[in-house]
């Protein structure tokens, strides 16, 4: 008896999709994932200096090993219209599916919408967002009630 996945025509049955006929090459050194596993994204808010209400955000989805960095990244990027320094730092994940040659990035952004914490782990940077100085940038942890 010949179930309908090993009669259908050119079909080679639910065997065929788990035992390959033919080995396959390794894929080459630089199209391997899993070199920076460990990356972790961040959302970094600054305020969007055209929002009369102060209630909208700039923000940048950034790809990075750690604060400093993912900050740094997101300055660079900032426009005329977001404040001089960020605000706010969200800590969104881990991204774990990337290869060896990506490296720390902006990945998206800026987008502009209200920011808001959905459960992550959260710093504030102490200060103004306005602040002109050259002061190195002091950062908070805030620790959210669970």
């Amino acid at each position: 008896m010949t179930g309908p996945n090993q009669s259908a025509a050119g079909k080679g049955g639910i065997r065929a999709l788990f035992h390959a006929l033919r080995q396959c090459p390794a894929l080459p050194e630089r199209y391997r994932w899993g070199g920076l596993r460990g990356m972790k994204l961040y959302e970094v808010l600054f305020l969007d200096r055209r929002d009369r209400d102060g209630d909208r955000d700039s923000i940048f989805l950034v790809r990075a090993p750690d604060l400093e960095k993912a900050v740094e990244l997101a300055r660079r990027h900032a426009r005329e219209n977001e404040s001089f320094r960020p605000h706010t730092v969200f800590e969104v994940g881990t991204e774990s599916a990337i290869r060896e040659h990506d490296g720390p990035r902006v990945l998206r952004g800026p987008y502009y919408e209200c920011g808001y914490n959905f459960g992550w782990r959260e710093w504030r940077r102490k200060g103004e967002p306005y602040d002109t100085d050259n002061k190195p940038d002091v950062w908070e942890e805030v620790a959210h009630a669970a």
